[in-house]
């Protein structure tokens, strides 16, 4: 962990750094010796596909995780932020507006989630992020520098292999084995019970059509550890749906993994942090291909460095941080 002070900040400046996604909303704070100092969770911001009050759930982890420090204290904001990339003056308006409400005017330097995931991780400059939380995208950096990326279309349009993908695959296999098109599976007993589907119109049919008619990405995404569970019990359907997001993860790292040598490969979102079949199919590819694979476990931090560079203090060594466990807002969330 860094000790010595990032300078030039007095102790009592603060940079704050942020990670938003679909599912999650994470307000990372630290002091000028490298101190973390307030961490804190809130629903999901994507400003594309999350539901509810983006820009509150950005305000209330801000305002938690400073906790006694002033707004006014803040010296550097910077903010990973899913979707971000489509309407960045506009998601950089909302962000400036909900720190001002906390006295924060300090600068502000909005990127995507893909660029904090990746300096958060990578030992080097040049590399392949390979993201898979509750969408996925894939992104090759050159120099620090996004220079092509695949996928991170959205849940229509693509997604492939995320978390939403996983959840809905195995959604759709439930209620197949329940209709007679598809096998018998352990997710139809445990993905009902996960979305208390009701037994209330005498056709379990119709039943799981009013269970899921609300959900969301977000929603399906926190599906994932049931069908971990139950491809850990031996169920062959979950098995089969696991194997099949590894692959199309490979085949999106694939497409950004052209032209001259790429040996870094960052893993990053809640799918692929995650122990488990996934991340091992994916970690056994890449190593068949020669990559060391290097787990973006806390992308906030790839979001502290930039947060240092926008106000020109020393970068901090993220690689021995680990932010504290941090204050759940608005229920409890998967992270």
């Amino acid at each position: 962990m860094t000790t010595e002070p990032l300078s030039p900040g007095p102790s009592d400046d603060v940079l704050v750094g942020l990670d938003v996604g679909g599912t999650s909303t994470k307000a990372l704070v630290m002091d000028a010796t490298g101190r973390l100092l307030g961490h804190a969770v809130a629903p999901g911001g994507n400003h594309r596909s999350s539901t509810g009050d983006v820009s509150l759930y950005l305000r209330e982890a801000v305002r938690t995780a400073l906790g006694p420090v002033p707004g006014s204290a803040v010296r550097g904001v910077a903010a990973g932020i899913a979707g971000a990339a489509a309407a960045l003056d506009e998601v950089t308006e909302r962000v400036t507006g909900a720190l001002a409400a906390l006295g924060v005017s300090a600068p502000v330097d909005v990127r995507t989630d893909l660029d904090i995931a990746f300096l958060a991780a990578a030992p080097g400059g040049d590399g392949v992020l390979l993201l898979s939380g509750t969408g996925a995208v894939a992104g090759r950096y050159q120099d620090g520098r996004l220079v092509q990326r695949c996928d991170g279309l959205g849940w229509r349009l693509g997604d492939e292999g995320s978390g939403w993908w996983i959840g809905s695959t195995a959604v759709r296999a439930a209620v197949a084995a329940l209709d007679g098109r598809g096998p018998r599976t352990l997710l139809e007993t445990e993905l009902a019970t996960a979305l208390q589907v009701p037994a209330t119109t005498g056709d379990p049919r119709q039943d799981w059509v009013h269970a899921t008619a609300g959900l969301e990405a977000p929603d399906l995404a926190r599906l994932v550890p049931v069908v971990v569970r139950c491809a850990a019990d031996g169920d062959a359907v979950a098995t089969e749906v696991l194997t099949d997001a590894a692959g199309r993860l490979i085949t999106t790292f694939s497409a950004v993994a052209t032209g001259s040598p790429v040996h870094d490969a960052v893993l990053a979102g809640g799918v692929l942090t995650a122990a488990g079949p996934v991340r091992e199919e994916v970690s056994r590819v890449l190593h068949q291909q020669g990559r060391e694979v290097h787990l973006s476990t806390h992308p906030v931090l790839g979001a502290m460095v930039l947060a240092a560079d926008l106000v020109g203090w020393s970068s901090p060594d993220v690689g021995g941080l680990v932010p504290p466990a941090p204050v759940r807002l608005f229920g409890d969330l998967s992270t």
